[in-house]
């Protein structure tokens, strides 16, 4: 499948209608929502209503990114799902149990070693799932901090230990 622009287009458009949806809820439920970096209350508070600018963006710029693989394979759906089910994961690991999230993280810097987790399609799954329970801008931020970390990993600290590992 080849992504044109009027793909992107109403791709970005289903990440916008995503985010308004979710911060319609939240209006006649009781107010939207304002989340503080790392569950701090002495870090700034970031309204949800970024999520309006700041998902469709991302989705946007992801998508120009994932246009560039020609044709989109079917790595791009499954990378997609993997970081979708990643960011459920997290989000009801947070709001349910939540001394387990810093294990699911963890978790995914040892995948991070054999599996490629710092595609875009990945980025915007775990940006998606997240939306609902931390708004529009800490996953953003927070998936952009946790691609650094994966591509380092793969590209740098996996070919170190590649390498040691063949050397016995």
């Amino acid at each position: 499948m080849q992504l044109t622009n009027t793909n992107r287009l109403l791709i970005t458009a289903l990440f916008f209608l995503v985010a308004l949806a979710v911060i319609l809820y939240e209006h006649f439920n009781g107010g939207v929502a304002s989340h503080y970096f790392l569950h701090d209350k002495n870090m700034p508070k970031l309204s949800n209503w970024w999520s309006l600018l700041t998902l469709p963006l991302a989705a946007w710029t992801g998508l120009i990114f994932i246009s560039k693989k020609t044709p989109v394979t079917k790595q791009v759906y499954i990378g997609f799902i993997g970081g979708l089910l990643f960011g459920l994961l997290i989000t009801v690991l947070f709001y349910t149990i939540p001394d387990l999230t810093s294990y699911g993280l963890l978790l995914t810097f040892g995948i991070a070693l054999f599996i490629p987790l710092y595609t875009v399609e990945y980025y915007l799954g775990f940006v998606l799932s997240m939306i609902v329970g931390f708004g529009g801008v800490l996953p953003v931020v927070i998936g952009l901090v946790l691609l650094v970390i994966y591509a380092i990993e793969y590209h740098f600290i996996r070919r170190l230990f590649l390498s040691l590992i063949s050397k016995f």
